[in-house]
């Protein structure tokens, strides 16, 4: 038992230094979000995101190096309910959105052109793709949980398999139906998929099998998951979102950010620069809005 222990402990002392601050490596004009945003997405310099316009919603693409700001997919009409983008690993993009009651996918080149409109039987709150072209989706299921859908490249459902851990209830004693939209993850990286419902996360391997699960410490029974990443023998990255207290898209800032071990106990909170609120994270690096109306990049030093 104390060897146990001590190995415990060791671990998450080597944790707790892991990191501790986050340091700024690239920053530049951010005219492309001085309104309101949401669902953002961001890989490498390319940042794609939803906004309000007057045909609904909006989704955008802005290319940091150059600050040229286009449609994420050419001639797609604005939303009513707020698409979801994601970028492939290629390049290739991708859009979730809802024509009525269904969902449905849209793919895309790199340069936006559009490829093909698959159909989706399930409601996607946050999707991935994998190298292979798999397409993951989220969602919440009928029993206080999310459930994972795998979908070939040519829209075939593959498998889908549920959270064995139910989401945290609310202070009140109660949970909602789906809580908030931005509580919903899925990240396909390496050999693993990756995925939380608000304080529950699940992972899978590709052909559908849980590899482990369990439920994150977070600050308060109200909060889930609000921007997440899985940094690779490390652990996971956090940033918390309560619920408002009535429906919204736009979410607060976002300015604290945990580091949580791989069985999602919190570790240590990880300093960003002073004002900055937090947009995205990927790979371990973060998306930040500054206070003077910069964008920064910033590297998670250890």
């Amino acid at each position: 038992m104390k060897v146990t222990l001590c190995f415990l402990f060791s671990s998450l002392l080597a944790l707790s230094s892991w990191a501790q601050e986050a340091q700024i490596v690239a920053t530049g004009q951010a005219n492309w979000a001085r309104g309101p945003i949401a669902n953002i997405r961001f890989k490498s310099n390319t940042v794609a995101f939803v906004q309000p316009s007057l045909n609904g919603l909006d989704t955008k693409v802005v290319d940091l190096a150059t600050g040229e700001i286009s449609e994420f997919i050419k001639n797609f009409t604005g939303s009513r309910t707020p698409p979801v983008p994601q970028i492939g690993p290629s390049g290739q993009r991708y859009l979730a959105y809802r024509n009525g009651r269904e969902f449905r996918i849209l793919r895309a080149s790199k340069e936006g052109n559009g490829i093909d409109d698959i159909p989706l039987d399930v409601a996607v709150m946050d999707l991935d793709v994998d190298s292979t072209g798999t397409i993951y989706v989220i969602g919440p299921s009928g029993n206080r949980s999310g459930i994972v859908h795998a979908f070939g490249p040519d829209g075939k459902l593959l498998w889908s398999a549920v959270f064995p851990t139910e989401i945290g209830v609310g202070s009140s004693g109660k949970v909602g139906t789906w809580g908030l939209r931005s509580w919903y993850h899925v990240l396909a990286k390496g050999n693993g998929i990756y995925a939380i419902a608000k304080d529950a996360w699940a992972i899978f391997d590709p052909e559908g099998k849980v590899l482990a699960h369990g439920r994150f410490q977070l600050s308060s029974p109200n909060a889930g998951v609000g921007i997440v990443d899985y940094v690779p023998d490390t652990g996971w990255l956090i940033v918390e979102a309560a619920f408002p207290g009535g429906p919204g898209v736009f979410a607060q800032p976002h300015e604290r950010l945990f580091l949580h071990d791989k069985a999602g106990r919190r570790i240590v909170e990880i300093r960003i620069p002073k004002g900055a609120s937090i947009l995205a994270i990927h790979d371990g690096k973060l998306l930040l809005m500054l206070q003077n109306g910069q964008w920064a990049i910033a590297e998670i030093r250890k």
